[in-house]
């Protein structure tokens, strides 16, 4: 009997060793703390008791709070990126942080400057210089939008829009002002870069809008949300289309720049193609003979009538005098 109450208090004695042994080395048994950090996804083990890949396993999945806060972190990286895109279409690289009280550029757009120009010159052969200014159009990659010209052969005018790519504007005015003497020079530019931007963001949130009544559509099932929904996406893809013009606008602009030139001959050149002065003189002295000559004919063509009608009344005054005098 004594030797059944002896194994019974020594298998007590035993089991509470163990159950204290478990409760030491078990987290929270020390009053250190062993717990999951859940910014990093790990266990915060200040004993090092979880290392290597027990640490590693030890990862618990994020909860759903924190899976929604990632999406919309993803979502807005997302959006941000689809401004990041080159002139033409083609991706950029990823957007950079912007520093907050500045307006943010994503990184890889570039600069978009239009730019423009206006000379006036003074030339000894105007037909000449026109035609040049229309070589160097030609060489610089661009056309000529528009010409005019007015004023006789000997002192011609003209008026000429030119167009080159905005990389070769400088050189392209510097050969212009060779043409004649610089009477004035102005230009102007405009940065766009911010507008295209803008218009390239309202694009993607469009473009996403219309995926998005795309789908509503394959799910509607009622005849009047089919008709709704269909009036939604056509005034969308309108929109879509008036931003893509505003777009490809801004980019033939950035990507042209255009030259107005006025071309008008030097004072008091005289022009030794032409007839001399006293042949001229000769030509308006006679041009002044025949308007004289044509005045005196109208003229008496009009006092004609009046004549005949005067004389008519001198012969009856007159014989209407001689009747009397003839009966005495």
């Amino acid at each position: 009997m004594k030797n059944k109450v002896f194994i019974v208090i020594a298998s007590i004695a035993a089991l509470l060793v163990v159950l204290t042994c478990i409760a030491l080395v078990a987290p929270g048994g020390t009053g250190k703390d062993y717990f999951v950090d859940s910014t990093n996804q790990r266990w915060h083990d200040p004993d090092g008791l979880f290392s290597g890949a027990a640490r590693t396993k030890a990862v618990i999945p994020a909860s759903p709070v924190q899976e929604m806060e990632r999406g919309m972190l993803e979502q807005k990286a997302a959006d941000m990126a689809t401004t990041t895109e080159y002139a033409g279409g083609a991706p950029s690289p990823a957007p950079t942080a912007s520093i907050p009280g500045n307006a943010a550029k994503p990184l890889g757009i570039k600069q978009m400057m239009k730019k423009d120009g206006n000379i006036s010159l003074k030339a000894e052969k105007p037909q000449e210089a026109a035609n040049s200014i229309i070589s160097i159009a030609t060489k610089f990659g661009g056309d000529v939008l528009s010409m005019q010209s007015s004023g006789e052969e000997t002192s011609q005018y003209f008026n000429m829009t030119i167009r080159v790519p905005s990389q070769k504007f400088d050189n392209a005015m510097q050969e212009v002002l060779k043409l004649g003497d610089k009477a004035s020079v102005t230009t102007s530019s405009e940065d766009v870069t911010g507008e295209y931007i803008d218009l390239k963001s309202r694009l993607d949130s469009r473009t996403r809008k219309r995926e998005a009544l795309l789908t509503m559509l394959t799910k509607a099932d009622k005849i009047g949300d089919l008709l709704s929904i269909h009036d939604r996406i056509a005034d969308v893809e309108q929109e879509i289309e008036n931003i893509k013009g505003q777009i490809q606008y801004l980019e033939g602009m950035a990507s042209y720049s255009r030259i107005t030139v006025d071309i008008s001959p030097k004072d008091g050149l005289i022009s030794t193609d032409g007839p001399s002065d006293f042949v001229d003189g000769l030509g308006k002295i006679w041009e002044a003979f025949q308007k004289a000559v044509l005045w005196l004919l109208m003229i008496v063509a009009v006092l004609i009538p009046f004549g005949i009608i005067a004389l008519l009344v001198y012969f009856i005054v007159r014989s209407s005098r001689k009747r009397p005098g003839a009966q005495s």
